[in-house]
């Protein structure tokens, strides 16, 4: 838990900021970072990280830094940029992007630049509705292509732990 914290606190962020200042984002960095801080953390406290633990550590900082770019709020931020742009002014169209994008400029939401505000529900609840059908697609096809592979191919499964291999190998 303090693991999947430290991800969605700290890496996180730290990749937007990266992604809005320069572009770029921690990339791989944030998953190796993230597992090897908790596997020295382990170890000075006398204990060792199993492997249940690595890949949910590897899998959060994937899914919330890595995956997504800039976090999964990035998108919503350059959403709220692009309805306040001199360009989108300039052209006319920044009041013609709808409210379950981002806020309009004039929203007490933007002014006071904070997601905890009613005019970001529309946009927070797409971006969440999004993850949750994308994890379901995700896990059905991927149960799917199991069942393809383990009973009519007859090909070793799982492959999955290969990506994790060198985290759990440098926890070893």
């Amino acid at each position: 838990i303090i693991g999947v914290l430290f991800v969605a606190f700290i890496m996180a962020p730290g990749s937007m900021y990266l992604s809005l200042v320069i572009g770029g984002t921690l990339g791989p960095a944030a998953e190796w970072v993230t597992i090897i801080l908790f596997a020295e953390i382990a170890k000075r406290s006398y204990t060792r990280l199993k492997k249940q633990e690595i890949y949910l550590l590897y899998y959060v900082a994937l899914a919330l830094v890595v995956g997504t770019g800039s976090g999964a709020f990035g998108g919503l931020i350059w959403n709220q940029y692009l309805v306040q742009s001199p360009a989108a002014s300039g052209f006319g169209i920044a009041d013609k992007i709808p409210y379950w994008v981002a806020p309009q400029p004039n929203s007490e939401a933007i002014l006071k630049r904070t997601f905890f505000h009613k005019d970001w529900i529309p946009a927070i609840a797409l971006l969440v509705s999004g993850m949750v059908l994308s994890r379901i697609a995700w896990f059905t096809f991927g149960y799917t292509l199991f069942r393809v592979t383990s009973d009519v191919e007859k090909l070793p499964f799982p492959m999955a732990p290969l990506a994790v291999q060198g985290a759990t190998a440098l926890a070893e």
